[in-house]
């Protein structure tokens, strides 16, 4: 029983296309929903207009101020730790931008703003923008 040829190079087009949901404990489905993707979409490179987004993400979503640690002088040859608060995100800038320029929270020691760039503050897990931070940075590392 053979078929016609006009049969064999058919191809049964699917009916639905189902995309499962974006899942909450899956790192990279967290990154898409930044970008309003699916989960069957790959997430984009980074970019002027993508990081923007991200920004926008961050700006929204981050509990203003959080707390980072780093190395401030205390005399000739030595430094201390003290604790920064992080009181904003500097938004990119087109002129400016270079993929390897990431984002930076602006932080505030002796009346000083200093940059602090996203992918080297580190915060504990149990702080509430540790994952935003964490996601961010996955996507930014990983996807220059």
């Amino acid at each position: 029983c053979a078929l016609p040829i006009s049969r064999l190079n058919e191809v049964e087009q699917p009916t639905e296309i189902k995309t499962p949901p974006l899942s909450e404990k899956d790192q990279e489905d967290r990154v898409r929903l930044v970008f309003g993707l699916t989960h069957d979409d790959p997430l984009p490179n980074v970019s002027f207009e993508t990081l923007m987004t991200y920004y926008l993400y961050l700006a929204a979503n981050l509990k203003f101020p959080f707390f980072t640690s780093s190395c401030a002088k205390s005399g000739p040859f030595a430094s201390k730790k003290v604790i920064v608060p992080i009181t904003r995100l500097d938004p990119p800038v087109a002129e400016e931008f270079d993929e390897e320029c990431p984002l930076y929270g602006i932080g505030i020691d002796q009346d000083e703003e200093i940059e602090f760039p996203l992918e080297v503050i580190e915060l504990k897990k149990d702080d509430p923008n540790y994952r935003l931070i964490s996601d961010y940075t996955y996507w930014s590392d990983s996807f220059r």
